[in-house]
């Protein structure tokens, strides 16, 4: 599976949502606590990697790259 997300509005952790379904299971991203650090999602990279996290947190026999931060 390929994933990515690009654009040019800046996400609301309050008012936008993802969800996405692997191996049958449908994950929700954690838009207020993407990194698990407490640090809200509002750029596409951070979407990303809060999507990468969740999948590999999810443990569902699969791994999505991480992107990491410069």
């Amino acid at each position: 599976m390929n994933y990515s997300f690009s654009g040019p509005t800046t996400i609301d952790p309050l008012a936008d949502t993802m969800s996405l379904t692997v191996a049958g299971t449908t994950l929700t991203v954690d838009m207020n606590d993407g990194d698990g650090l407490g640090n809200p999602v509002t750029t596409a990279q951070e979407l990303n990697e809060a999507a990468a996290r969740l999948v590999n947190n999810a443990n569902l026999g699969v791994t999505a790259p991480h992107f990491l931060r410069s």
